[in-house]
């Protein structure tokens, strides 16, 4: 149950095709005033863009650069410079994200394809220790780079005008205030090869296409395109802008505006057609970005190759959007169920396909609609409240017997996990995942969602009965390393992490944090390690974390005691 972190490769799976527009403008050019432009059909334009000012403050502003100029096709020459713009290292993660203005570049992307900056294992010395520390490791694993401040907010001005300050997504890389630096460990980039393909100029307003070079050959799942918008001032190129135009080659009548919890802001469900090796593609598409991805598993051997309805619905009530969807394959509809799944951290967020209420649905509901869908998965239950816990646990448990198909074992159980009176239902796919829902006294919410035990050196999850302590115990290279980790249920009935001891059971000699020919099995012969909720380590006496050991070792876990009948019958 230990955090693990996903490096946001959304973006860059979809990459192909790009539209990008690029100002030309003349030396010493200084305020433009205030001017109006055309916003993008079907884009809402930035209130205040096109406001005159300084010349920073131009270049992160709209402007209308040869907007009564003449429109004229790009030279073969002119083409070729704008590609081998796009593809020097420098400049090449300005394409990785979705901005309509400078101050709304993801830096983060920008960054991790290179820019130019130097990337090393060898950044040893003092500096290369404490940026061990700050990361929490023992050595290096992967090259390095590593930015001042003083490089960064004069790559910023330089290639897009605009103060580093006034960015709305700026780099998150490990900062070190000793030397003024950001540090970023990584084994990759996001770097891709692109060649312009065409192109027109207004004036001194430039706006081509790219199409992604990289040698990839079938089904672009992104559907490849963008724009983005360069100037040139002082000699110099800065962007302005890139869009995704993910609404490019859709299919109209199957793409829909969403309102989903997930993805506040400009959210869209979009549908691209089947291919003959492939079935339809969805996409969720939030601010002109590609968010996630809808697989319809179960469907390789005859793809789905239509989309016929769409719902976003809490079906189960737990408070976050699914999405419902009827499509078709040579067989006929099916009914399919996404499930929603919110967190914190957006690169986690995710709809994942539900396949056993999926084939329930497609056996059991009385028909291939959205409604007859909802019929089947609610039961009768439409209102989003519950008006007790035994009717909101006998709602999720049926949900959860479903989700698992006919041949699962499942136990339930319930028990008293958070101190108050109303006790929590734990549902186990014995052997395979554990699931716990809590009531608040009108809504049931998932506190653990089918999380996993049994491999990896995780036996499993325990509680300390009515003091809202849950534990974990997850171990490394054979019980060689030891996780032991502590969370409550917060006050938004989601799961909170508390901290986290590392056991090391070898007398770990060269600190490297791996047992070593010769390091054999000593029981915290290596030391023990508190990570507090910075993520920050110290090392810590065993009579420091004495308490926390005990109440690990007087936890109950949660097996379940009870099938659905007689849960069922226990609610009663």
């Amino acid at each position: 149950m230990r955090n693990t972190q996903r490096t946001n490769k959304k973006w860059i799976n979809g990459i192909g095709v790009t539209a990008l527009t690029l100002f030309l403008c003349a030396c010493g050019a200084q305020n433009q005033g205030t001017v109006q432009t055309e916003a993008i059909p079907g884009f809402a334009q930035d209130e205040g863009a096109g406001q005159g000012g300084s010349d920073e403050q131009t270049a992160g502003s709209e402007a209308s650069f040869g907007e009564n100029e003449e429109v004229i096709d790009l030279t073969e020459e002119e083409l070729g410079e704008l590609e081998n713009l796009i593809n020097d290292r420098r400049c090449n993660g300005f394409l990785m994200s979705s901005y309509q203005d400078p101050t709304n570049i993801n830096w983060n992307e920008v960054f991790y394809s290179g820019t130019g900056f130097a990337s090393t294992m060898d950044l040893d010395g003092q500096e290369g220790a404490d940026v061990l520390e700050a990361l929490h490791q023992a050595e290096f694993y992967c090259d390095v780079t590593k930015v001042t401040t003083g490089e960064l907010e004069s790559f910023v001005t330089e290639w897009t005008g605009t103060a580093y300050g006034d960015a709305k997504r700026p780099i998150t890389w490990t900062y070190l205030s000793k030397y003024d630096a950001y540090y970023n460990e990584h084994g990759d980039t996001n770097y891709l090869p692109f060649k312009v393909v065409s192109g027109t100029k207004q004036g001194d307003r430039y706006t081509f296409c790219c199409v992604r070079d990289d040698g990839f050959e079938g089904v672009s799942y992104d559907n490849n395109f963008e724009t983005v918008v360069i100037r040139q001032e002082d000699g110099s190129y800065r962007f302005y802008s890139n869009r995704l135009l993910w609404e490019k080659d859709s299919v109209p009548e199957q793409t829909f505006a969403a309102d989903l919890s997930e993805y506040p802001g400009n959210t869209w469900f979009v549908t691209y057609p089947a291919t003959d090796t492939d079935g339809v593609t969805m996409r969720i598409i939030c601010e002109d970005e590609v968010q996630d991805y809808l697989y319809c598993y179960g469907f390789d051997e005859d793809p789905i190759t239509s989309v016929d309805a769409v719902a976003f619905k809490d079906y189960d009530h737990d408070g976050n959007t699914d999405i419902l969807v009827i499509g078709s394959n040579s067989e006929g509809a099916h009914p399919m169920v996404f499930d929603g799944f919110d967190t914190e951290d957006v690169y986690l967020r995710d709809f994942y396909m539900n396949e056993g209420l999926s084939r329930g649905a497609d056996l059991y509901a009385k028909d291939k609609t959205v409604g007859a869908l909802l019929d089947y998965l609610q039961d009768g239950h439409t209102e989003d409240t519950f008006a007790s816990a035994q009717d909101a646990y006998a709602f999720a448990a049926r949900l959860f017997k479903l989700s698992k198909g006919e041949e699962a074992e499942i136990l339930y159980d319930l028990v008293y996990v958070d101190g108050d009176d109303i006790p929590e239902l734990v549902c186990n796919h014995s052997g395979y995942t554990i699931t716990l829902y809590t009531f608040d006294g009108a809504r049931c919410h998932t506190v653990m969602k089918d999380m996993g035990y049994g491999v990896g050196g995780n036996a499993g999850y325990g509680y300390l009965p009515g003091k809202n302590r849950l534990y974990n115990g997850d171990a490394d290279y054979a019980g060689m390393i030891y996780y032991h980790s502590f969370y409550h249920i917060g006050e938004d009935h989601k799961l909170a992490h508390d901290k986290t001891y590392m056991v090391l059971n070898f007398d770990d000699a060269n600190h490297n944090e791996y047992p070593d020919e010769g390091e054999d099995y000593e029981e915290s012969a290596g030391g023990v390690y508190l990570y507090e909720e910075t993520g920050a380590r110290k090392a810590v006496d065993e009579s420091d974390c004495a308490e926390d050991f005990r109440d690990m070792a007087n936890c109950e876990y949660f097996y379940g005691t009870m099938t659905y009948e007689e849960l069922l019958e226990q609610l009663r």
